[in-house]
């Protein structure tokens, strides 16, 4: 059952990542197929009347049950299902888990109030974002836009379809078994789980979707994990590690457990690297930095995962004929990993500049920003990581000048090199 509000005027959202695609505005042929399904008709009314102002941008149907959205999905192709979590017969958390399974590219929102909590934990590996009721349609259109927007990002459709399913990304064995063994203590500590979690990239990523979603109603978004852990509290996060099982260790051929340390060595160092260097700039935004930094080979992860063997192929022309990783990935999978890792963190509802910095770091000046933010760490934390033994006259090259113009910090590159140089020698990146 889905409680309604009303609202005055939508806030047209102003981010790239947040703006439906022009072409769905333009194109009535194009509009946005959205399935709605509660099963209180009254309420469906009532959503029907309060979305009548985009019947020109969305199609819309609305269903009673999890059977009918079913038989729905079997003669049309939907974009959205939003649904509610508490039906009979089959509720929110059922019929999403079978649309995962059938319709994996189709985005997954599911309702709910704060008095479902546990059945919220339930479909933790199944939703894509939640929408907390009462609901008004600000939220909704915001959340419907953003996810949409993502399908420029990555326009593949078997990478869209390979990413929509995933709802977990493998912990590393050994951060997995101290998280089991701390959560099954019996008075748990909340600072102990925060820095095991924070030095685990799905953990990171999962703990991250969860607190920002609509549910727990924040009214700003989280991007740091002590934070975010403390926000939960002990009780939600020893619920999602042992009855929800929303952690998993890795499990990767042997072959790969060297790239894995690799990209897990990696991405630690950059998260430092950008702390630092947001913390030098004088920016209050140090903890985000570090977290996109964390999290920016994410889409690398969900490749090594998923297809070792085009990964194994984008390894290969890296070595044999001198390419960048972008420029590899670009040959075999048509796109990034920053594209990849940024629809799968945009799908489930990340801060929107984490989700810009992932996609845009390798690239900041196809952004329009103008000062610095936790994209411009992670682009400068990226560039210095890559080319450790570079003087600054072989490393400013390497980086977007234009961009850094733009900002005014372009004249800063040889600070960043010596931060950088005495970070290493202090050892404290590691």
């Amino acid at each position: 059952m889905t409680n309604l509000q009303t609202h005055s005027e939508i806030v047209p959202p102003t981010s790239p990542l947040s703006k439906a695609p022009e072409a769905l505005k333009k194109d009535s042929s194009k509009r946005i197929e959205i399935l709605f399904v509660d099963d209180e008709p009254i309420l469906l009314h009532g959503l029907r009347r309060m979305l009548k102002d985009k019947v020109e941008e969305w199609n819309m149907e609305f269903v009673e049950s999890g059977k009918e959205a079913l038989e729905k999905l079997e003669e049309n192709s939907y974009d959205i299902v939003v649904s509610d979590m508490r039906m009979p017969e089959m509720d929110g958390t059922e019929l999403l888990n079978e649309i995962k399974d059938l319709y994996p590219d189709v985005v997954r929102i599911i309702l709910s109030g704060y008095s479902e909590k546990d059945m919220i934990l339930r479909s933790v590996g199944t939703a894509h974002q939640y929408l907390s009721k009462p609901f008004n349609t600000t939220g909704l259109e915001e959340t419907i836009a953003r996810s949409l927007s993502l399908k420029e990002v990555l326009s593949d459709k078997s990478l869209q379809h390979l990413v929509s399913k995933i709802d977990q990304l493998p912990s590393l064995p050994k951060l997995y078994k101290e998280l089991m063994e701390e959560v099954s203590r019996e008075d748990p500590d909340n600072y102990v789980i925060a820095g095991i979690i924070n030095r685990d990239i799905g953990m990171t990523a999962k703990i991250l979707q969860i607190i920002n979603s609509a549910f727990f109603g924040l009214r700003r978004s989280v991007s740091d994990v002590p934070d975010a852990v403390k926000l939960l509290g002990t009780d939600t996060i020893k619920a999602l590690a042992l009855s929800v099982g929303v952690f998993a260790q890795i499990k990767i051929p042997r072959e790969f457990t060297g790239e894995l340390n690799r990209i897990w060595h990696h991405s630690m160092e950059v998260g430092l690297t950008a702390k630092a260097i947001s913390a030098h700039e004088g920016s209050v935004m140090t903890d985000e930095a570090f977290t996109v930094g964390f999290l920016h080979d994410v889409g690398t992860l969900v490749m090594l995962l998923n297809m070792p063997e085009l990964y194994k192929d984008v390894v290969e022309l890296c070595q044999e004929e001198d390419l960048s990783q972008t420029d590899a990935e670009i040959q075999v999978y048509g796109t990034t990993h920053g594209a990849i890792g940024a629809y799968l963190l945009g799908l489930w509802g990340l801060p929107r500049n984490m989700v810009e910095a992932v996609a845009f770091y390798d690239d900041p000046g196809s952004h329009s920003y103008r000062s610095f933010r936790p994209l411009t760490a992670l682009h400068i934390a990226h560039v210095l990581c890559c080319n450790k033994n570079d003087s600054v006259e072989q490393l400013t090259p390497k980086f977007d000048i234009d961009y850094l113009t733009r900002i005014g910090s372009f004249d800063r590159v040889p600070d960043w090199h010596d931060l950088f140089r005495d970070l290493h020698d202090g050892k404290k990146l590691s």
